[in-house]
């Protein structure tokens, strides 16, 4: 079976906890999400996963995926199957129709790799540090249930990013179940704001409380929720992770890319949504042979060109077009384009 395989390979490449891997596998890997490539042998010798995900885009759900567990056995590295399986995996997704893929890379240096298949760093989080003599105001919030409907109201309230669904919010909830300690509450204050986060962090006395995700609709109630943590956890360090929101701090944390699939949902999104936009794009792709084509966008429509134009308004490669749309609102106005951050968090990575 295709998951006995994909579990090999996992493993000789990830050291996670045999907890952790039955919860995985049981509860989270799918045999049609698993792509496999084979070595000179014939043997299973490199893989990932491609999971379906929504993606919210200035007011519209597009289907993309996220990718995850890219692995080769150690003996079968070098040759080339990774890349090439990466490059299977993206015309699937395109052929699929999805918009985009997003992927963590598992270590710093891999962002270089990934961006030779078209990947744009545009996840970011706006990391926050707190001591652990730092206290935060209650603002009289009350905790309420941390439920799937708190937490679906306060992702589609950021804006755009990465959308989960009720399952897959089961699941973020049982990967934090299985860290040594873990906190999930949410707070609502007197004026209905709310806040909700996840935290995790060693029972070691001083250990620092790593809140992976704070979601709220106001600067208040997110502090009401680390009021609660602080209460939870006694006096620890603090390493918060917030949407990228602030527009003028320039120093953000890297998260994650994305590789753009198929740019017509997003271009007819875009053009939808700004009916005063007027322009034309010639894309350039080196993977998705489709791709590479002029669009124009007016009128609140966008039409792909039969054939290509002398001059287009811009001419870019399908990664430069992601670090376009999906960056702070000044680079895209730039290139006259509206633009903003994407959000992705608390993915199984």
């Amino acid at each position: 079976m295709k998951t006995d395989d994909f579990r090999k390979i996992f493993r000789s490449s990830f050291p996670d906890p045999e907890e952790w891997q039955r919860w995985f596998f049981s509860r989270v890997v799918r045999e049609e999400d698993i792509y496999l490539a084979t070595d000179h042998s014939g043997r299973a010798a490199s893989a990932l996963l491609m999971q379906p995900y929504g993606f919210r885009y200035r007011g519209a759900e597009l289907p993309s995926a996220y990718i995850s567990c890219v692995a080769t056995l150690p003996e079968a590295r070098s040759a080339g199957l990774s890349s090439g399986l990466m490059r299977t995996a993206l015309k699937d997704a395109h052929a699929k129709g999805l918009a985009l893929v997003s992927l963590i890379p598992a270590e710093d240096h891999l962002y270089g790799f990934y961006s030779r298949f078209g990947f744009e760093s545009t996840y970011f989080a706006d990391e926050m540090r707190y001591t652990s003599l730092h206290s935060f105001a209650t603002h009289d919030a009350a905790l309420i249930p941390a439920d799937f409907a708190v937490f679906s109201a306060l992702e589609a309230a950021y804006g755009e990013g990465i959308i989960h669904s009720k399952d897959d919010y089961e699941h973020v909830c049982e990967d934090l179940a299985l860290d040594e300690a873990s906190e999930r509450l949410a707070v609502e204050l007197p004026d209905g704001s709310r806040a909700i986060l996840f935290a995790s962090y060693s029972p070691a006395p001083g250990a620092e409380v790593k809140v992976k995700a704070l979601l709220s609709d106001t600067p208040e109630a997110a502090e009401a929720a680390l009021a609660q943590l602080r209460a939870r956890t006694g006096e620890r360090p603090f390493l918060v992770n917030l949407p990228p929101v602030n527009s003028e701090k320039y120093y953000l944390r890297h998260r994650g890319m994305m590789r753009i699939t198929t740019p017509e949902p997003i271009l007819s999104t875009l053009a939808a949504s700004a009916p005063e936009l007027k322009t034309t794009i010639r894309l350039t792709d080196d993977i998705i042979a489709e791709n590479n084509a002029d669009f124009e966008i007016s009128d609140g429509k966008m039409r792909r060109l039969e054939h290509r134009m002398a001059k287009a308004d811009l001419e870019v490669h399908i990664d430069t077009l992601a670090g376009i749309l999906f960056s702070d609102s000044r680079i895209g106005g730039i290139f006259g384009l509206p633009a903003s951050r994407p959000y992705m968090t608390l993915m199984l990575d």
